[in-house]
């Protein structure tokens, strides 16, 4: 398991840094209201052969933690175990059209912790 952290602000396009911007974290991925982030990876569709490469993705692996402030930095935020791939990347997607992400202070971390120990919710 790997630990993803960013703080971030989120902006009107082209507007200075502290232009507020009223987002929804509580809304589902697919309408676009808050930023997450996606997990992909790469994989063939026939390993012996290493044809057909195909990619996929994982929805709200992170997600923005509530409270939000709007005129201020807030945290991007999750646990995400990495799947069986030679190529794996993330990206910061999914917010409402027309915003910049500003995203300061970004890590990647491996956990320390057992996985077994982790509470699920």
């Amino acid at each position: 398991y790997y630990e993803f952290s960013a703080w971030m602000r989120v902006t009107e396009q082209g507007a200075q840094p502290k232009s507020p911007v009223d987002i929804n974290p509580n809304g589902a991925w697919y309408w676009n209201w808050s930023p997450v982030v996606t997990l992909f990876h790469r994989k063939y569709r026939d390993e012996a052969t290493k044809k057909f490469l195909f990619d996929t993705g994982t929805y709200d692996k992170a997600e923005m933690s509530r409270p939000y402030t709007p005129d201020g930095w807030n945290l991007l935020h999750g646990l995400i175990r990495l799947p069986d791939s030679f190529r794996s990347w993330f990206e910061i997607e999914r917010a409402p059209n027309n915003l910049e992400l500003l995203v300061d202070d970004a890590s990647f971390t491996k956990m320390t912790c057992d996985p077994n120990d982790l509470l699920l919710n």
